[in-house]
């Protein structure tokens, strides 16, 4: 059993509403990061002396690169089908998908179109001052992804990792903290019969009742509903089901002798009509026979499993089947052996399909962005040391390398974006970060025969 509540992470993506105006977390990081960024090269310009008119023409350079690049790279990294045929689809910024290979390409794409014509000098002068701005960026906009919910981590049991309920609840259900528990709330509309109840498991065997009250019924539309009100105190990285326990076609089978202590009934919560679910001893064993089918029902959207319970409230799976898509029968069969003086019952059960899955991640954006921060801290660390003084190519290297090895090894903590590798052990992020690595290995040790100092074309001879 999970011991503690992990970190319930579910803030407002937008920070101001008024009206049609919505001014969200994610775009302010960005703003925010250019704006420091552009104060940052000013302050690189001024101190080595490079002209001020450099600099406006650099900023729109910049953003173009970015956020195209950015945009391009993830349409046709990640999901070159999908964009390829929705080609209007690929200016739709706001539907997210904002890959950072892109935007390094699209970057320095930019700032070689802008040495040429703007500075003369070679794209490198420009790329080792401006990595120390972009390294600001990665910061803020990492921390933009965590506001929204965005690249999560892969799932984690650790007490520090978080639960993102907007990427991994499903639209069925309302949750919020209340209480340090969660507020599942559940529409009866999804179920033809009889109301389910609310079980929880931490291991997908054992399932405990959840104690919840189903409220009066409410207009929804044109639809009466009722809504199951339960509030639940250990909350994450437990499996929550609804399953039916409707008594209705309960018996008892006869205990073997009558000395037999043991008082065994059976539950079936399945329409008797498209099912049939029976006991018989078998030496000392009970044998659970369970048979389903209807040939008239195009597609089931549930499961069913058979349940057992010495107290009506705490049960344990025993077999389960999935009935989903063509799949029109089922048969499942268990061996049990109720202990002496025990009353057991055993159910077959449905269990919704819809289940409310509260998973503990591991807070990947969080990792990244304390990456670059530490890089960033390393960068200007370097540049002062040397006085602004950097041979040609060697701050960008240390960026390529340093920004690049820290998403390899951080992509094994992340859910994977987009899983079309197959059994691959790495994913697209990993196989794009190596030829980054490469070309700044390249660079810094190019930048060891290369001068530290550089006159402007517009300074005198």
């Amino acid at each position: 059993m999970t011991d503690f509540l992990h970190l319930f992470w579910d803030p407002d993506p937008i920070m101001l509403s008024a009206g049609p105006l919505r001014v969200a977390w994610y775009g302010v990081m960005w703003a925010v990061s250019f704006m420091l960024g552009y104060y940052l090269m000013r302050y690189i310009f001024a101190r080595e002396k490079a002209p001020a008119k450099w600099l406006d023409p650099l900023v729109l350079y910049m953003v173009l690169g970015s956020v195209l690049g950015a945009r391009l790279g993830h349409c046709f990294f990640y999901e070159p089908d999908y964009y390829l045929s929705n080609p209007l689809e690929i200016i739709m910024i706001q539907k997210g998908g904002m890959a950072s290979h892109g935007g390094a390409i699209g970057i320095i794409l930019v700032l070689a179109i802008w040495s040429r014509r703007v500075s003369k000098l070679s794209m490198l002068w420009i790329l080792d001052r401006i990595v120390i701005a972009v390294a600001i960026a990665g910061v803020l906009i990492r921390f933009g992804n965590f506001i929204n919910q965005e690249i999560v981590g892969s799932e984690s049991n650790a007490s520090y990792a978080f639960v993102f309920p907007r990427n991994d609840q499903g639209s069925t259900y309302e949750a919020r903290p209340e209480d340090k528990g969660i507020e599942v709330k559940l529409k009866a509309e999804e179920f033809r019969s009889t109301l389910p109840d609310l079980f929880r498991s931490y291991d997908g065997v054992g399932y405990e009742r959840v104690a919840g009250e189903w409220t009066g019924a409410t207009l929804d539309g044109d639809r009466a509903v009722k809504r199951l009100d339960a509030t639940v105190k250990d909350t994450c990285c437990v499996n929550y089901a609804f399953l039916y326990t409707d008594p209705k076609g309960e018996k008892m089978v006869a205990p073997q002798d009558t000395n037999d202590t043991r008082r065994i009934t059976l539950r079936q919560s399945v329409a008797s009509r498209t099912a049939k679910f029976d006991g018989r001893w078998v030496g000392d064993s009970l044998e659970l026979l369970f048979s389903w089918g209807d040939p008239n029902m195009e597609q089931a959207s549930f499961s069913v499993q058979l349940m057992e319970s010495a107290d009506g409230i705490n049960w344990t799976k025993l077999k389960g089947a999935d009935l989903d898509g063509a799949v029109q029968s089922a048969s499942l069969q268990a061996k049990v052996a109720p202990p002496a003086g025990s009353t057991m019952t055993y159910l077959v059960a449905y269990k919704a399909k819809a289940d409310l899955n509260y998973i503990a991640r591991h807070p990947a954006q969080l990792y990244e962005a304390f990456c670059y921060l530490l890089i960033l801290g390393f960068l200007l660390w370097l540049y002062f040391k040397q006085d602004g003084k950097i041979p040609l190519g060697q701050h960008f290297g240390w960026f390529l390398i340093l920004i690049f090895t820290a998403r390899f090894f951080i992509e094994y903590f992340k859910a994977w974006q987009v899983d079309f590798l197959g059994d691959s052990p790495i994913n697209m992020g990993q196989i794009l970060s190596i030829p980054f690595v490469m070309a700044g290995v390249f660079f810094l040790v190019r930048s060891r025969s290369q001068p530290r100092e550089f006159q402007h074309p517009e300074e005198p001879e």
